[in-house]
């Protein structure tokens, strides 16, 4: 099966993004504590993640996360974590990402997100887009 919008099949999508981290950096967190560093999700990402993540038991891998001022701040998943949410789960695996990173570019994208009310996945699953809209309203507002 193919999504025609951005040219995966689900299987090479999965595979392609899979990242294991063993079970001892693994832990919990409610979806309502971490902090998004991303404003919209693509909806066709988002469909292909739904249908990996199905109920009752959800595949998930680990979201990966940092401290910054005081939050935990998700790095990657964010299209996992609306995907969590919508299937209605209160938690989801994280781990402390330790590759080298700029804090202040996620700050930005964090105020960003925090100026437009999205202090959660919950407020993110309201941002849903087409791609060719999340590639005008976020892919060009971080590479500007």
């Amino acid at each position: 099966r193919e999504d025609r919008r951005i040219g995966y099949r689900i299987g090479e999508y999965i595979s392609g993004r899979r990242f294991p981290v063993p079970p001892d950096r693994q832990f919990t967190v409610p979806l309502r504590q971490l902090q998004p560093s991303q404003l919209y999700i693509c909806e066709g990402k988002l469909r292909l993640v739904r249908e990996w993540m199905k109920l009752p038991e959800p595949d998930m891998d680990p979201i990966p996360v940092r401290e910054l001022d005081g939050r935990l701040v998700m790095l990657d998943g964010h299209t996992r974590a609306v995907a969590a949410h919508l299937f209605g789960l209160e938690a989801v695996p994280v781990y402390r990402d330790t590759d080298a990173w700029d804090p202040g570019a996620y700050r930005e994208n964090v105020r960003w997100c925090r100026e437009a009310g999205v202090k959660s996945p919950a407020e993110l699953a309201g941002r849903i887009v087409s791609y060719g809209d999340y590639e005008e309203l976020w892919m060009k507002r971080c590479m500007g």
